[in-house]
């Protein structure tokens, strides 16, 4: 099935993947045993699938932060299962659910900014995505790595629309 599923549509024209490696390994383990949190967890495979296609669950679940939160964790579990993938996705919605709302640029900049109280305390961030939500943006990785996905829309929300 997979397999002509990208035969159909998953490939650009030329040939090219429209899946990332990480993305593809998901859907074929997905296609073998049914599990629909098929997502790899290796750290090496925290890649910034899962985070370009985030946006419709905090758009949808804006009015219940701790449901947009939630569920854009297990969103990225789809293909995405890495502890960074998933707390990037967590953290990102929780600052397009801040954006939503009309936070201001400098509150959503804020070390670990929450749309909610306690959320971040409750269920932590890994290391790596809370060192960002803190503020740190200068330690590079990887291009294509979904901290350094997040880093750099972190690091440009005022030139996205959102405005002090």
């Amino acid at each position: 099935m997979f397999g002509g599923f990208e035969k159909a549509i998953g490939a650009a024209p030329g040939g090219v993947s429209i899946f990332g490696n990480t993305t593809r390994h998901a859907l074929v383990r997905f296609e073998r045993s049914g599990d629909p949190w098929s997502g790899p967890t290796s750290p090496d495979t925290a890649g910034n699938g899962s985070l370009m296609r985030l946006a419709p669950v905090p758009l949808r679940y804006a009015g219940e932060p701790s449901d947009a939160i939630r569920l854009a964790g297990e969103h990225s579990r789809t293909t995405h299962g890495a502890r960074t993938a998933v707390d990037a996705c967590r953290y990102f919605a929780g600052l397009i659910v801040g954006a939503l709302r009309g936070v201001d640029k400098s509150e959503l900049l804020s070390s670990l900014f929450a749309p909610m109280p306690e959320v971040w305390e409750k269920s932590p961030l890994a290391p790596e995505i809370a060192e960002i939500a803190s503020g740190s943006l200068s330690t590079q990785t990887a291009a294509g790595d979904s901290i350094d996905w997040l880093r750099r829309r972190y690091s440009g929300v005022g030139s996205v629309g959102i405005s002090q």
